[in-house]
């Protein structure tokens, strides 16, 4: 009986450490295993655009504090554009660069719900859409290349995870407003993204 007992307090006893370690690495920001990470690199597709594009976005995000982080991006993308002055718009490939300040309204920096804004940057070479994108020089719908660019700034909502050995996937959605040569209209954003905290 005593050696029951005995059994049943060191267990209660080490589920007690166990949540303890586990609510004090919270605190911290860090891990249950005591790592602290305060790098995230992710990749995925991108989905945005003056209405709408796809592409591949690399980002970076620091650590700036238990709730707090920064993220850098770059990457490429076939978007479209509005041409302003009519309801046309013109698509083509463009790089592009962000900045993004986050707060996590939820959870931490390696688990939470995100409360972000991003400013992004462009420039491509694009053609009017006429319906086609059939570029071939005998292709009616073939028009003058020009250059363009861009700039964008979107609030957004997002969710991070990161799993206990550092494995990322984290998902963004918004719609803020593009400035470019064909005046201000409406930017969306969404991202899917994976990859690793260190």
């Amino acid at each position: 009986m005593n050696k029951t007992w005995f059994g049943l307090v060191s267990v209660g006893a080490l589920c007690c450490c166990r949540a303890a370690c586990a609510e004090v690495a919270a605190t911290k920001g860090g891990t249950a295993d005591g790592r602290e990470r305060k790098l995230t690199l992710v990749a995925g597709a991108a989905f945005e655009g003056n209405p709408a594009g796809v592409g591949l976005r690399l980002a970076l995000e620091g650590k700036l504090g238990r709730k707090v982080g920064l993220a850098g991006g770059a990457g490429a993308s076939v978007i479209f554009l509005a041409r302003g002055g009519d309801s046309k718009s013109d698509i083509g490939p463009s790089g592009t660069g962000s900045l993004s300040p986050r707060y996590y309204a939820l959870g931490t920096y390696e688990h939470g719900m995100q409360l972000a804004a991003e400013v992004t940057g462009g420039a491509g070479a694009f053609k009017q859409f006429l319906g086609c994108l059939n570029f071939g020089s005998s292709d009616p719908c073939v028009n003058p290349e020009r250059i363009r660019g861009f700039v964008a700034l979107v609030p957004f909502v997002g969710y991070k995870y990161t799993a206990p050995v550092g494995f990322t996937v984290e998902v963004q959605a918004g719609i803020g407003a593009v400035a470019s040569s064909g005046g201000v209209g409406p930017w969306t954003k969404g991202n899917v993204n994976v990859g690793w905290a260190f």
